[in-house]
């Protein structure tokens, strides 16, 4: 099975990716540095370069190829609740390309959704990182963060487990996850 962790930029889907990685001894995939990795380009490149619409595309192959290259080890005439693969996909992965029904029907999806306010604490700290956010002020990062949640609400709401906390109890997710697996 592989979990899908959805959410807005500083909702904690690397982290939490990579903390499940290492507690479970599973592959974790940030969906972001993998295409950035593929195509040798930043993803702000590929926006600048080819546009939106070629990014989307781009990351939508790149979800098809991750689950197709985990799910051969696995027999897919059998639904499986073992865990093979983590990845964290980025903010808007889930609002374009079908990707976020996709999603349902090949794993486990997760959103990540702390509170606003924890949102832009987060993002405030890492803003020279962050390309849609850098030259924000805070009034107009927070107006942006409010819009783009907004927007997005319809997709992340299909999620199949929804994490509303900022720091993780361990054994606790790890029960929700193999809940929600098992009910799919």
């Amino acid at each position: 099975m592989t979990v899908y962790l959805i959410g807005f930029m500083g909702s904690g889907k690397s982290y939490l990716g990579r903390l499940l990685s290492n507690h479970l001894g599973v592959d974790h995939i940030d969906l972001d540095e993998w295409i950035e990795s593929k195509y040798g380009k930043s993803i702000t490149e590929i926006f600048q370069s080819e546009g939106e619409d070629r990014f989307r595309e781009k990351e939508h192959e790149a979800l098809k190829s991750l689950y197709e290259a985990y799910s051969r080890s696995v027999n897919l005439s059998i639904p499986s609740t073992e865990l093979n693969l983590i990845i964290s996909c980025g903010g808007g992965t889930p609002c374009f390309n079908g990707n976020m029904e996709w999603m349902n029907q090949h794993g486990l999806t997760i959103w990540l959704d702390p509170p606003t306010h924890v949102l832009l604490e987060r993002l405030a700290k890492e803003k020279a990182h962050r390309p849609l956010l850098a030259k924000l002020s805070d009034d107009q990062m927070k107006h942006f963060v409010e819009q783009k949640l907004k927007e997005r609400s319809f997709f992340y709401n299909q999620a199949r487990l929804v994490l509303h906390d900022e720091v993780w109890d361990l054994p606790g997710l790890l029960k929700q996850i193999n809940d929600a697996s098992h009910l799919q």
